[in-house]
C-alpha cells in the first residue's frame, strides 16, 4: 500500500517505520530501499521487529535502516523519530564533494551500492556504481576529479588487487578500502 501511494505521487514520507516482516515476500529493509529508489532520495527508515536470530539482525545491521525492538516505548520511538527528522540528509560542505567530482563505489552487494547510491547522490555527490573490481577498471577514465569506496572483499578480483591494478596504471586517486 505505502509503495501504491508514493507511485501515485500523492504521498512524500520524510521518515519510515516498518515492520521487518511484511506480507507479499516483502520486509521492511527492502520496503526502504524500494521507497528511496522510487523517491530518488534519502529516507529514514525505522525497521520494528521482535525477531532476535542472528539473520534477522545482520541484516537490519548491514542495511542503511534503524532497528528499533519490540515492544517499543513510546519515548524512544519519538525521540528516535525526532533525531532522524532533524539529523536526515545533511548538506555537506561543498569542499567534501567539489562540483564535477565523481564518486566510483565498488560493491558487490546490490543493494547495498542502490541504496548508498541514493544517500551520496542527495547530498550532492555524482555516483557511478559498478557490482565488480573488473567493472570498475574497464569503465574508469583517469582525468579529473574523483574518489574511490571500495570493497575489500570482493569475489574474483578483491580490493586491494583493483588498488594495486589502479596504481600501477598510473590512476591512482584518493579510496577507502
Amino acid at each position: 500500500a505505502a509503495l501504491a501511494l508514493v507511485a501515485g505521487g500523492d504521498v512524500h514520507p520524510d521518515l519510515v517505520l516498518a515492520d521487518y516482516n511484511l506480507p507479499n515476500d516483502m520486509d521492511g529493509l527492502r520496503l526502504g530501499v524500494v521507497l528511496r529508489e522510487r523517491l530518488r532520495r534519502y529516507v529514514p527508515v525505522i525497521i520494528l521487529t521482535g525477531d532476535i536470530s542472528t539473520a534477522t539482525l545482520r541484516a537490519i545491521a548491514q542495511s542503511v535502516c534503524v532497528l528499533l525492538h519490540k515492544p517499543a516505548k513510546p519515548t524512544d520511538l519519538t525521540a528516535l523519530v525526532r533525531s532522524l527528522l532533524l539529523g536526515a540528509a545533511p548538506a555537506l560542505p561543498e569542499t567534501v564533494a567539489p562540483r564535477g567530482a565523481v564518486l566510483h563505489m565498488v560493491d558487490d552487494d546490490a543493494t547495498l551500492r542502490a541504496t548508498l547510491r541514493l544517500v551520496l547522490e542527495n547530498v550532492g555527490y555524482l555516483v557511478h556504481d559498478h557490482a565488480s573490481g573488473e567493472a570498475f577498471l574497464c569503465a574508469y577514465q583517469p582525468g579529473g576529479a574523483a574518489c574511490l569506496l571500495l570493497d575489500a572483499r570482493l569475489p574474483e578480483m578483491t580490493g586491494l588487487q583493483v588498488l594495486a591494478q589502479l596504481r600501477g596504471g598510473g590512476g591512482a586517486m584518493p579510496s577507502r578500502c
